[in-house]
């Protein structure tokens, strides 16, 4: 199965607060990192992050390791947010938010680092606030 990773959908939930949903299917370890254009209109925005979903609904992958950052390979030392732990499925809210920002283009960079195979099927949801001042 071919690597098929379709845009990001993004979702303004109101108030400063979206939801970045991906699906992937052929998602394999060392895969190219799924672009996530924000709004272009919000430019180089802060955000906290505050709650990170994700989980494997197909595949010979055993666990995933969800990574958000600013540039390309956001595994490397670009790793805004990086799961500590590889799981199953990834349910994480944090109690203290993670400040991230945007490239220079509006985009933040996602890879789901499944543990094994080419075959896998992976649903991923980022829970966003706009700002990074907790009374927003």
């Amino acid at each position: 199965m071919a690597y098929n990773n379709p845009l990001p959908t993004v979702t303004n939930l109101g108030d400063g607060d979206w939801e970045v949903s991906i699906s992937e299917t052929g998602c394999a370890n060392g895969d190219e990192a799924q672009a996530i254009q924000m709004p272009k209109h919000l430019g180089n925005t802060k955000f906290r992050l505050l709650r990170t979903r994700c989980r494997k609904t197909a595949g010979s992958a055993v666990t995933v390791q969800p990574t958000l950052g600013r540039q390309t390979d956001p595994v490397a030392n670009n790793a805004v947010e990086r799961q500590a732990i590889a799981a199953s499925a990834v349910d994480e809210q944090y109690i203290d938010p993670i400040f991230v920002r945007t490239d220079a283009d509006g985009r933040f960079f996602h890879r789901s680092l499944p543990s094994a195979g080419a075959d896998n099927a992976i649903l991923t949801d980022y829970r966003l606030k706009e700002g990074w001042n907790p009374v927003d």
